[in-house]
């Protein structure tokens, strides 16, 4: 419920900034959207490095090989995270952005 929560309010915020006349609170919705989708991933994260902790020494043990790829996943794709906060930064204050109302 809480992702999906989070993904109302990004759709109804990005929805708004699409439109000819965005709502006052439209990049609100969408940093609140992005924060809960991102704690929603941490949280999932953590919970597979804890129940791959217990399985660590024990490579035949059930969560091992599961939460080994769901980790080194998380690893993967957290090395984009930074050039795509960065690249958004730069469309955000550019003044040529596809976003930019006419």
């Amino acid at each position: 419920m809480v992702v999906a929560g989070g993904v109302v309010l990004l759709a109804i915020g990005v929805a708004s900034l699409q439109s000819s006349h965005p709502m006052a609170n439209a990049l609100v919705l969408v940093k609140v959207g992005v924060s809960i989708l991102a704690i929603s991933w941490g949280m999932l994260v953590i919970g597979a490095a804890l129940s791959v902790m217990s399985a660590q020494n024990k490579k035949a043990a059930v969560a091992h090989q599961e939460g080994s790829i769901v980790c080194s996943n998380f690893h993967f794709s957290f090395s984009f995270e930074r050039p795509a906060r960065k690249l958004t930064y730069f469309l955000s204050t550019s003044s040529s952005t596809p976003f930019a109302s006419p």
